[in-house]
């Protein structure tokens, strides 16, 4: 059984107590070692420190007298840590061979952490006092001591039995060499660090327990530092043991100190941490936030890559400390972030967030989002605060313009407020949300524009543009309202379209302008939206989105500004009309169901025998019974739909002597924002007479389509009573032609009569088929084969064709299979085919193209021809006229055409043309796919 140990009393504060070697070389291996050591007794009572602890309290204002004779705890502050005082009584008493802990050293600036670590020194089982070392929690800093005395050159280190026993504490290796680099001392630390033991390392020269082989940089350096007196530090990975060691060489007269210690934890955490650092610097790159990282003790700030993408700003420009960032903050923003700031570090949350405005190096502010965690020492005292930066503009732009197109519309409906008040209202916080941005309303008034808003522009420009007509090159807004169509001037000083006001902008300081216009819905312009810089620029995303969606709302509050002001003007023209015509206005409160209505009510129905219409109900039952249900539902249906702003309903209406009197009524809803109707104003007129007239209308048409068929018999029978005569006549002058005929004169009276004749035949034979097309419009379809169809006809103009050496390309690959009547497409084949043979050029081969192509719910079929063409701008509206020519052809008689579309139109289809004069004619027919 191990023998207890005990502690001791009465050591003397100030020295080593007996713990000292001839000629103080203890103290000067204690000094020599770049860690704080201290001894204190069992009481806590410090006895003694060494050079590097002295350095350290004289850095931190604190001198050696203070210290020595004090008690640990105390000075320290950890006398009130329950865990500290059970790990001391633990050594005391031998159940521990030593004990580590961290506190914050109140003995330094900045209040670091440090790691303690204290071990019993005893001698003949009896604890002497405790040894104490100090070193920074994150990492050791190495401080070179300063060089003791020198000593004689005949003396060499001996560490004697009680510096033996308090070096033996130092969990770290420390071995001492002679000149000759003779191992002259080596603890246990060494031993378990550099796996040799004591005995087999005094006495042996360096070298040899350290070949350079295995350790090539502490071989050389070591040697370095013993012949040319001169204390190093450095880093060896020895492959042999696997580990990292870090090495300190302090020379002296009599030889070479030397400290080590095993830092491979420390290497492979560096290691975990250089990894987990780059996998959080590619984390913070690969999103839009900028990662931060504030020491609030050294005021030191790491800032990641995001800040360079928010700022706009070089990693070079963006400086690792606190005021740094307080540079960017916007002047309105400052103190409200430094005020957070400074609450946050004072209070006791852990978690904040915060909004405010940040500079960019190309100018103009973004708006940014921090959130933050600030983190506490034991006491809650902020020690460090890490967050993220978010660029929100986006948001806030989105938030802010939604916001302000919900207020201007607001105002708007609610009245009261001019529209120019309300429209420079909406360019100024436009301008707010674009920083740098002129922005203009101009309303376009008898092709002339006229300033309605623009806030930010200069007086005299604002002048000088007053009242310019638009026009195909006048400047932006000129441009855009002539055009109906956005344009984008980056720099007004090199684009065409500001040839006449370059001066004008230049002597205003405008750079940069895009006019978008202000279209109604009917398509007529009413303003022009401007957004000018003052250097040149082209709109970015947001830009487009803001002007866009400025244009939606402009529409809506000019169109409705307009309507109001119509309406109010049709209103005043109304009451002109009612007091010479029997016209009525009325006018509901749709909230109050109160009805007005306008005195020629009372000459209309005897309003003042019968009860007053004052509510819709009341109105209701002065309606026909047979209308009653229509008009009520129409009327209910059009109140219910909020795109709904006009209603009209035809119904009678009872009179006070029982009788009824048709009437039209028409009226316009006014809404709410909501889209709620509250207001609807109208206008009864008196139809009867009119009902009557249609009547007598639909009469006339009745009759009239009877006398149209009488009259298309009648066409039918002297068509058919003409051809008989006609027929004979041409057999007649058949037979003449067999006789001889000796007087010239008879001959060519005869010749005339044949002529006539013929073209009376040919005439009659041309109504007759006119009035077969118009008389039979609803020939049955049937599927018929284009190349059917082209090659009978083809066959039966192959020789004309062949004459003329025309070449005809057909192509039905399209659409082989048409829904037509077969013979209105062989008579059309045959007009359009021999129109391109009859006006074809005589100075270039006949060319015809024949094909078919599907276009949406129609099969096309295109005949083109390279002919001598038509002047179509002079001859369109008569180009399919019955018996129009336009050129002195041979047989042209102006007839194909007219039977052409006339047959297409029968069968639902429609005929285009395309012509230009000496490069040929283009027909594209359309026929529906389908039958209907």
């Amino acid at each position: 059984m191990k023998a207890p140990v005990t502690a001791s009393k009465g050591l003397v504060p100030g020295g080593t107590n007996g713990l000292t070697g001839p000629g103080g070389i203890d103290g000067r291996i204690l000094d020599s070692l770049p860690m704080q050591i201290a001894i204190i007794d069992c009481q806590h009572t410090i006895l003694y420190i060494n050079e590097t602890w002295r350095r350290f309290i004289a850095a931190n204002g604190v001198s050696e007298k203070e210290l020595v004779g004090a008690d640990y705890l105390e000075t320290y502050r950890i006398a009130d840590r329950p865990d500290v005082a059970l790990g001391i009584r633990q050594v005391l008493v031998g159940e521990q061979t030593n004990f580590t802990f961290e506190f914050r050293c109140p003995v330094s600036i900045g209040a670091g952490w440090m790691k303690a670590q204290l071990t019993p020194v005893i001698r003949e089982d009896t604890i002497l006092a405790l040894t104490v070392t100090h070193q920074t929690s994150t990492e050791t800093q190495v401080i070179e001591p300063t060089l003791p005395e020198v000593l004689p050159v005949t003396q060499s280190i001996q560490c004697p039995q009680q510096l033996d026993k308090v070096l033996e504490t130092i969990r770290e290796g420390l071995y001492t060499v002679n000149r000759q680099g003779v191992v002259t001392y080596w603890n246990k630390g060494a031993e378990a660090i550099l796996g040799t033991t004591r005995d087999e390392a005094l006495g042996k020269n360096l070298w040899h327990l350290l070949p350079d082989t295995e350790y090539p940089i502490a071989s050389s350096s070591l040697q370095r530092s013993l012949t040319q007196q001169i204390s190093l530090q450095f880093e060896e990975f020895s492959p042999g043991t696997n580990q990292w060691l870090e090495v300190s060489a302090y020379p002296f007269e009599g030889g070479l100190a030397v400290f080590v210690r095993d830092i491979t934890a420390r290497r492979q955490s560096e290691e975990q941490l250089r990894i987990a650092l780059e996998r959080y610097d590619i984390a913070t790159q690969a999103t839009n936030d900028a990662v931060w990282d504030w020491d609030l003790i050294t005021g030191e700030t790491y800032r990641s890559e995001g800040f360079k993408e928010i700022l706009g700003l070089d990693a070079s420009e963006i400086i690792p400390n606190e005021d740094f960032w307080l540079t960017v903050i916007h002047p309105e923003d400052l103190e409200k972030s430094k005020q957070n700031i400074r609450e946050i570090i004072a209070g006791s949350d852990i978690y904040w967030e915060l909004d405010y405005r940040v500079l960019r190096k190309s100018g103009g502010y973004t708006y940014v989002k921090d959130r933050g965690k600030v983190l506490r020492d034991a006491e809650g005292k902020a020690i460090r605060m890490v967050g993220a930066i978010r660029d929100i503009f986006q948001n806030h732009y989105y938030l802010t313009l939604e916001k302000l197109e919900r207020d201007v519309l607001q105002m708007n409906a609610i009245g009261g407020m001019p529209l120019a008040d309300i429209m420079r209202h909406y360019m100024r916080e436009i301008e707010l949300l674009h920083p740098g941005m002129i922005c203009s309303i101009l309303e376009v008034r008898n092709n002339r524009v006229y300033n309605l808003a623009s806030p930010s522009l200069p007086p005299d420009y604002r002048s000088a543009i007053e009242g310019l007509p638009i026009g195909d090159n006048a400047g932006s807004c000129g441009t855009a309202a002539f055009r109906k169509e956005k344009v984008i001037v980056t720099d007004i000083q090199n684009d065409f379209r500001w040839k006449d006001y370059k001066s004008l902008a230049l002597q205003a300081g405008l750079r940069a302008c895009w006019s978008q216009p202000v279209l109604d819905s009917s398509d007529n312009v009413m303003a022009t939206f401007a957004c000018y810089y003052t250097e040149p620029k082209a709109p970015t995303q947001l830009e487009e989105n803001t002007i866009r969606r400025t244009e939606h709302i402009l529409q809506v509050i000019l169109e409705s500004s307009r309507t109001e002001e119509a309406l109010k003007e049709t209103n005043k023209r109304y009451e002109l009309v009612t007091k010479v015509t029997n016209d009525i206005i009325w006018d509901w409160d749709i909230k109050s169901d109160i009805i007005y209505w306008s005195t020629s009510l009372e000459s209309m129905i005897g309003m003042q025998e019968i009860a007053p219409i004052k509510t819709v109900e009341a109105w209701a039952t002065r309606i026909h019974p047979e209308d009653i249900d229509r008009i009520w539902e129409s009327h209910t249906k059009a109140l219910g739909s909020p795109d709904v702003t006009q209603w009209k309903g035809e119904y009678r209406m009872i009179k006070s002597d029982g009788t009824y009197v048709t009437v039209l009524d028409r009226a316009y809803l006014m809404r709410d924002k909501e889209g709620t109707a509250v207001r609807m104003i109208g206008a009864l007129q008196d139809i009867s007479q009119q009902k009557e007239q249609e009547l007598e209308r639909e009469q006339l048409i009745r009759e009239l389509s009877q006398t149209n068929q009488d009259l298309r018999q009648f066409s039918f029978i002297t068509s058919h009573n003409f051809r008989a005569p006609l027929s004979n006549l041409m057999g007649l002058l058949k037979l003449m032609e067999e006789i001889s005929i000796n007087d010239p004169i008879l001959e060519e009276l005869i010749q005339g009569f044949n002529v006539s004749t013929s073209a009376l035949n040919d005439t009659v034979n041309d109504l007759i088929d006119v009035l077969i097309i118009k008389g039979n419009p609803s020939k049955e379809k049937s599927e018929v084969r284009v190349k059917e169809i082209f090659d009978k006809i083809y066959g039966q103009i192959r020789i004309p064709l062949y004459e003329a050496n025309a070449s005809v390309e057909f192509d039905d690959s399209a659409a082989p299979v048409v829904l037509f009547d077969r013979s209105y497409l062989e008579s059309i084949f045959m007009n359009l085919l021999t129109n391109s043979l009859k006006y074809r050029s005589y100075e270039r081969r006949l060319q015809v193209s024949i094909r078919t192509q599907i276009a949406d719910d129609s099969v096309l079929l295109i005949f083109r021809d390279n002919g001598i063409g038509m002047d179509l701008p002079r001859y369109r509206n008569r180009l399919f006229g019955l018996y129009q020519c336009f050129h002195e052809r041979p047989d042209s008689k102006g007839l194909g055409l007219y039977l052409v579309k006339s047959q297409i139109e029968a069968l639902g289809g429609t005929i285009e043309v395309e012509s230009e004069v000496n490069v040929g004619t283009t027909f594209t027919i359309a026929l529906k796919k389908e039958m209907s």
